[in-house]
């Protein structure tokens, strides 16, 4: 095994990510260490890089999906061998992080509760291009507002129950609107149109808006094609409030589901009637042991290995961890076209 590691750290609050030589950490009790074969990025790490927030101490390496092959396992680790190929997340956003659990690294340490086993058929950047967002539709259909599960592969029965995902052109609403649909429920969803064939290979069917249109004209279409049970939205953002808003008090008012987490105080700017709930859903995951197993041994290899879990657009940046501040400033910007970007940390 080689005696360096290779990571792409932040060595300070809101700096630029730098290549340094770390060591090749020893997994504890419940381990493993993970060869990291493909790295994919998430809206998280930029945000806690160039607003400086939930980390406190510095240096720290990001990153939370990967996948590759077991280099080494704990001593009390059951269920995993040398050389399994796995797909891995880094357990949530804790405020002391050790450098061995960030994923922008060439080897990582994971909990052996947050991976799981490929298949041959399953490539490495599938797998971690999929995870963290299938993770999250997890935990807001299944674990928060109390949805049916999909059966790993193919369709379930339909429910008769019917669910607005705003945002299913971005890969968290697209994998959440595949999800819901084949759990059994009647799906509708937004797009702009620049990304709505994407959006149409997750949602199938599903009636697609417009959400590039003026906001009353978004609720107005939306309202017509309701009510809706379950409502959900993917993006969050302070122009998506009022349309979600809308459509509640169009149906007597109610509760939606959000991918930003709710505070102590409530959102002041919505309507009486009307209430956001959001959580951070993979740590929601995380904490119920039987759907965290149910998703690392069954949904996630099993869906992907019959294409039942669609895969979402990948972009692989060349240059392998010097292509990580690339990555982040890409979404920032919104340049990623609506794809997930992963890179090979090994690549030079």
């Amino acid at each position: 095994m080689a005696a360096q590691n290779t990571a792409a750290w932040i060595p300070s609050a809101k700096a630029e990510i730098e290549l340094t030589s770390v060591p090749v950490y020893e997994p504890g009790p419940h381990e493993l260490l993970i060869k990291n074969k493909s790295l994919a990025f998430n809206p998280i790490e930029w945000k806690i890089q160039k607003l400086g927030i939930f980390v406190d101490k510095y240096p720290t390496i990001l990153g939370w999906s990967l996948a590759g092959t077991v280099e080494k396992v704990g001593a009390e680790v059951k269920g995993f061998n040398v050389g399994d190929r796995v797909v891995a997340e880094r357990k949530m956003i804790n405020p002391n992080p050790g450098l061995q659990h960030g994923a922008m690294q060439q080897y990582v340490i994971a909990k052996d509760s947050s991976a799981g086993k490929l298949p041959d058929s399953v490539s490495f950047d599938a797998a971690s291009a999929s995870l963290t967002n299938l993770m999250t539709a997890v935990g807001v259909l299944n674990l928060s507002m109390g949805l049916a599960r999909p059966p790993p592969t193919g369709v379930a029965k339909p429910t008769g129950k019917k669910l607005l995902v705003y945002g299913g052109s971005s890969v968290l609403g697209r994998q959440t609107a595949e999800l819901a649909r084949r759990a059994g429920y009647t799906v509708v969803t937004t797009s702009s149109p620049s990304n709505a064939a994407e959006a149409r290979r997750f949602a199938g069917d599903a009636a697609i808006v417009d959400h590039t249109q003026p906001p009353d004209e978004v609720v107005e279409q939306l309202a017509k094609l309701g009510p809706f049970d379950f409502l959900f939205d993917a993006i969050t953002t302070p122009a998506t409030k009022p349309v979600l808003a809308g459509v509640l008090r169009r149906q007597g008012g109610g509760v939606y589901w959000s991918v930003a987490p709710t505070g102590p105080e409530p959102d002041a700017d919505l309507p009486a009637g009307v209430e956001r709930k959001g959580a951070s859903y993979p740590a929601v995951v995380e904490a119920n042991e039987e759907t965290n197993r149910w998703f690392f041994d069954e949904l996630l290899p099993a869906g992907l290995a019959s294409g039942d879990v669609t895969v979402p657009k990948i972009l692989k940046l060349p240059g392998g961890l010097k292509s990580a501040q690339d990555a982040l400033d890409r979404m920032v910007k919104n340049e990623t076209g609506g794809a997930k970007l992963v890179v090979d940390p090994w690549e030079t």
